[in-house]
């Protein structure tokens, strides 16, 4: 019985530090940093958030998948906002719903839309397949 205790806590810790390798490549974006992560020098995609909204919920996993397929060499940056914590930003860029998307083309410091329209499928690869249009590049065969 011990040893199924072990396996338990070793399945939970692994299964923890899947998740948060995951999560890595999706930044918590708050007033410090976020004029340097829109100043232009990346393409950015931050998802506006409320703690306790049901949609913002179900998408995270899959935001935070679509970043995990992204790295350095793509100059694209996922970050998430709270809502509720982050009301200078929010304010800003006249976020008035959860979940909203914000999209920094590189080169550019201001936000366009990023209209999230998702149909059927992954929502993971609903993002992917708009982040890829944006960057002008074909999609991955998993799409």
């Amino acid at each position: 019985m011990r040893c199924a205790g072990y396996l338990m806590k070793g399945l939970l810790l692994v299964g923890l530090l899947a998740h948060q390798a995951l999560a890595i490549n999706v930044i918590e974006v708050d007033s410090d940093n976020f004029k340097p992560l829109t100043d232009g020098s990346k393409n950015v995609l931050l998802k506006f958030y409320t703690p306790g909204c049901h949609m913002c919920d179900v998408i995270d996993p899959e935001f935070e998948y679509a970043a995990s397929k992204y790295d350095e060499s793509d100059d694209m940056l996922f970050g998430r906002v709270n809502g509720y914590r982050e009301r200078d930003i929010v304010e800003e860029l006249g976020v008035a719903g959860y979940p909203v998307f914000k999209w920094w083309k590189k080169g550019a410091t201001e936000a366009e839309p990023f209209y999230y329209v998702h149909y059927s499928g992954r929502h993971g690869h609903t993002l992917m397949r708009m982040v890829n249009d944006r960057l002008g590049r074909d999609h991955h065969e998993e799409l």
